[in-house]
């Protein structure tokens, strides 16, 4: 036992020198959305239709890497609540929901003519809202400014998204993603290393919403033929996790 407590602790400044040819890392945080991934939804109020965009609330974030010196492939799953709606939009005449309602929830807005509004934001205290869920495989080159026993480095990443409301009948969505940031890093013991990122996220995939709903809604706003074929959505992110040196 003791030669092997002797060992660990000469072994420990190589490992805490060198850069891993091969890590891992895990961590964890919260992201908050910038902006809003579902737009031009319908809402009803009494008789009221409005159109509204959802913003993407703050939630946890769980994140895998595997480390090759500079390059990195990285996992990440990240959850937003969905808890405001901002109405921009009223329809020009009460609204009778009368079987317009359909099982996933979404309205049948067919004929309903819509006037511009200020802007208004609203808390939708509703529970049984299904989380946005983002999931993503990237690759990422980093960008060392400082290297040694604190590290830090810009990550710049580029890959593949999957979105996904948690509600009946709603689809998985695949797209891309990209990001960049900041992060710093410092040994603590031998091969392990604690960092500290700030992020910033963007992903684009194809119309999340029905599409012959999204294209009557664009045509309401003005929205262009683009507009109603994609979603984008953009984020930032604060993380924390270790990397463990494997050699």
């Amino acid at each position: 036992m003791r030669v092997l407590i002797f060992i660990v602790f000469v072994m420990l400044p190589a490992w805490a020198q060198a850069q891993p040819r091969f890590g891992v890392e895990v961590g964890f945080g919260q992201s908050g959305g910038m902006t809003s991934y579902i737009d031009n939804v319908t809402h009803l109020q009494d008789e009221t239709i409005y159109l509204a965009d959802e913003p993407g609330s703050s939630g946890l974030a769980v994140i895998a890497a595997f480390v090759f010196e500079d390059l990195a492939i990285e996992l990440e799953t990240r959850w937003f609540a969905r808890e405001e709606l901002i109405l921009h939009h009223r329809g020009s005449e009460n609204f009778d929901s009368t079987g317009k309602v359909r099982p996933d929830f979404s309205v049948d807005d067919a004929g309903v003519d819509y006037v511009e509004i200020d802007e208004r934001r609203i808390a939708i205290p509703d529970r049984s809202r299904g989380q946005l869920f983002v999931a993503a495989a990237s690759g990422v080159f980093r960008w060392y400014l400082i290297e040694g026993d604190f590290n830090l480095f810009i990550p710049f990443g580029l890959g593949l998204s999957m979105t996904h409301i948690f509600e009946p009948n709603q689809p998985y969505v695949f797209g891309l993603k990209g990001f960049s940031g900041v992060t710093g890093m410092f040994d603590v013991s031998g091969p392990i290393a604690m960092y500290a990122n700030l992020g910033v996220h963007a992903l684009i995939t194809p119309s999340y919403r029905r599409q012959d709903d999204v294209t009557r809604s664009s045509a309401a706003v003005g929205e262009s033929t683009l507009e109603s074929m994609i979603s984008t959505f953009s984020y930032a992110s604060i993380s924390i996790g270790f990397q463990f040196t494997v050699r």
